[in-house]
């Protein structure tokens, strides 16, 4: 497993991010078709946890780990990590129960480990002459750049690790001066999950995105439009009969990180049947 990777996507390419997936590949589809994504053509990155607490785990991982088409990219997460560490006992207490439920063995269940140990800790995204970074739940206080953080991913150092996949402080501590204004030198911005918040926005230069879908709460898909210099985030939502609904859109400036605009609307737009 290389513990980085640089992700080249061409000009003529869409770019979107999404995090948090856990199984809900179906809505993470039909929401990226809402958004107009053609497989094959464009690029999702995911901030990890692709697993866990949903309804099609596997799907989910294999779509990630096994993609053909070049369009589908993630780094792992600490419900990836689980099953990596074969960490059965805080796996099954957290969402892992799925897998003794699809009748895995232990020595299946280590082989999906194996599969999931693909996925790197961190992913550069290059693209129209920006240059994004993600990883799952944050790029560690210390580490001054992207750069700072690929060394000490490179080397393995251990704090460093266990950061990168459970921070928690830069959203707890949001309106702490000292984590809401800390930047990530040499990226435009960077892409996190990891932790659930109302709303998908910017912490200085550090975009979190999820905003609860497993919880039945909302999927977050931000797209980036350098040209026009701006970062469009779509909330999803299910309605009462399970559809999902476009619920809001938010337009950011990728170089102020502030936000621009709001539509709150529900769409009339009918999902993909799956």
């Amino acid at each position: 497993m290389n513990p980085h990777l640089e992700l080249n996507v061409r000009d003529d390419q869409r770019l979107f991010f999404v995090t948090d997936i856990h199984g809900c590949i179906i809505s993470m589809d039909v929401a990226l078709d809402m958004c107009g994504f053609k497989v094959c053509k464009d690029v999702v990155v995911c901030a990890g946890d692709l697993i866990d607490r949903g309804p099609h785990n596997l799907k989910t991982a294999f779509r990630f780990i096994n993609d053909k088409t070049c369009s589908y990219y993630s780094v792992r997460g600490n419900h990836d990590q689980f099953a990596i560490d074969q960490d059965w006992d805080n796996w099954f207490a957290n969402g892992g129960k799925w897998i003794i439920e699809e009748g895995f063995t232990t020595d299946e269940m280590a082989e999906f480990g194996a599969a999931l140990s693909r996925l790197p800790y961190l992913i550069t995204v290059n693209y129209q002459n920006r240059t994004f970074g993600v990883v799952h739940a944050a790029v560690p206080y210390d580490c001054e750049s992207w750069e700072d953080l690929k060394v000490a991913v490179e080397k393995g150092t251990k704090s460093v690790l266990n950061s990168i996949l459970w921070d928690r402080d830069f959203v707890e501590y949001w309106d702490n001066k000292h984590y809401k204004d800390k930047m990530v030198y040499g990226v435009d911005f960077t892409v996190h999950g990891h932790t659930i918040i109302p709303r998908a926005g910017f912490l200085a230069n550090r975009l979190h995105l999820d905003t609860g879908l497993v919880r039945g709460k909302a999927l977050s898909v931000a797209e980036v439009l350098p040209k026009e210099a701006i970062v469009v985030v779509k909330a999803f939502r299910q309605d009462d009969v399970g559809e999902l609904y476009l619920d809001r859109t938010e337009t950011f400036c990728m170089n102020t990180y502030k936000s621009l605009k709001i539509v709150k609307s529900k769409s009339t737009q009918k999902p993909l049947l799956f």
